[in-house]
């Protein structure tokens, strides 16, 4: 109850520190409160809606993971084997960043929105950030960050705007984990535009892409879940 008093309370850094630690403690109540400061963004200081952002995210990035049966790891659910309820209010979550990100003057609150939706590792949240006007060097380590989500991306009956999307990413860092998948959806592409993009990501990734950062596969797969 503390930590939820000084989260409401006027001492901004307060404020700031303690929805981080509630983020950890008690993930509901740091949800809740979360989107309580969300839905209030007109009378709300930016440090609190930075860290709701960041508490948000880390829901959302936690409930993708469960212990297993025996309890001995975890197991990473599909955006697809959630219930409906969780994927919109994760939908709701990332149309909430963009439009955050799209309306303020204050570029460490636009850095946080794209942060957050990074550290989600999730397909929808990271071509959010790929679709966005972020700058080139912080998209390079969304990609980073998320190059199997990509690759997730790829392998789950893709769009061609989504594939292009992936493309586009890879222009920006080429990363080689990436042939294969792209390689293997090259026959579903028939525009132009996006046959062009397709080439051109393939002719870096051999060039100059980079394999992906291990430490990444580590948290795509719940290293960093608190459950």
């Amino acid at each position: 109850q503390l930590l939820t008093d000084i989260a409401r309370g006027e001492d901004d850094l307060l404020a700031f520190q303690s929805i981080k630690k509630l983020k950890l403690t008690n993930p509901e109540v740091a949800k809740s409160l979360s989107k309580s400061i969300l839905s209030n963004l007109e009378n709300e200081s930016t440090e609190k809606i930075k860290a709701a952002i960041k508490a948000e995210a880390s829901y959302f990035y936690n409930q993708k993971f469960k212990a297993d049966a025996a309890g001995s790891g975890k197991v990473r659910i599909s955006a697809k084997a959630m219930e409906p309820a969780f994927v919109q209010d994760k939908a709701a979550f990332i149309e909430l960043c963009m439009e955050v990100f799209e309306e303020t003057d204050d570029a460490l609150l636009k850095d946080s929105c794209i942060y957050a939706l990074s550290d989600m590792v999730d397909p929808e949240a990271i071509l959010a950030v790929l679709r966005s006007d972020a700058d080139n060097d912080i998209k390079r380590f969304c990609i980073n960050q998320n190059y199997l989500t990509l690759i997730e991306v790829l392998e789950n009956s893709p769009t061609e705007e989504e594939i292009q999307l992936v493309c586009k990413a890879m222009q920006i860092h080429a990363i080689t984990d990436l042939l294969e998948p792209l390689q293997a959806i090259e026959g579903i592409i028939t525009s132009d535009e996006v046959t062009a993009d397709y080439r051109e990501a393939i002719s870096l990734i051999r060039s100059e892409g980079v394999e992906g950062f291990y430490k990444w596969a580590w948290y795509y797969e719940g290293g960093h879940a608190d459950v």
